[in-house]
């Protein structure tokens, strides 16, 4: 299957990795707990995600937090699944060469609620390929500024750490931070290139000292 059908694009992009997740668990019912805990998504990304699958019909609600694939849904999981192995032959069929890479999310842990940190994005190693990196990043609470950077990779050498200034929410416990890495192939070509995803506590004060989190990416060159 070379394209996705029509149906399945008139939901976002969270209801379709939902549905992956669901496909590759092998789960035909999920909470929402369930989800956040397994999927590596965020509670914003799932809760924009089920809204999107349940209006089309893909999942039903129990009404007990929990979602029930459709016949609609489980067809829809089987045409992500051709679409996926499709697009990942495709690739194999390339000359290209993919390179395994560790991305470094680095940061206080933990953090103080109201109050002030700063989230550093990068790598410890120089770059196998040339181009741009985007890194997406999303949280559970609180607000960062930006959400998105673009890394420029130079084959042959390490590139800058990026920095994101994070401000906590008003409240205890811990928060989640998601990385999605997409790399600029060519004008037209993005590839996604992984990410991922880390908690990070709050307390009455920062940690006088940084934790760091990695999460392996795959880069093509």
């Amino acid at each position: 299957m070379d394209k996705l059908p029509p149906e399945l694009l008139k939901v976002p992009r969270q209801a379709l990795d939902i549905l992956r997740y669901m496909g590759r668990a092998g789960l035909d019912f999920a909470t929402t707990s369930t989800m956040e805990a397994d999927s590596g998504l965020s509670s914003r990304s799932i809760s924009k995600g089920i809204r999107g699958l349940v209006t089309q019909g893909y999942v039903n609600h129990d009404g007990n937090y929990g979602y029930a694939l459709t016949d609609k849904g489980t067809k829809a999981i089987g045409d992500l699944q051709q679409f996926d192995a499709a697009q990942a032959g495709a690739t194999e069929a390339t000359t290209t060469q993919d390179y395994h890479e560790l991305l470094y999310a680095v940061m206080p842990n933990p953090i103080a609620y109201v109050g002030d940190a700063t989230l550093q994005l990068g790598f410890d190693s120089p770059s196998p390929v040339s181009g741009q990196l985007i890194l997406r990043v999303d949280v559970t609470g609180g607000t960062l500024s930006p959400t998105e950077l673009t890394i420029e990779l130079e084959k042959g050498a390490t590139p800058a750490p990026q920095h994101i200034a994070f401000a906590a929410p008003q409240q205890m416990g811990s928060i989640r931070f998601r990385v999605e890495a997409m790399q600029m192939v060519s004008m037209t070509d993005v590839h996604i290139a992984g990410g991922m995803f880390f908690d990070v506590q709050l307390a009455q004060q920062n940690s006088t000292q940084n934790y760091a989190w990695q999460g392996r990416i795959t880069l093509q060159g």
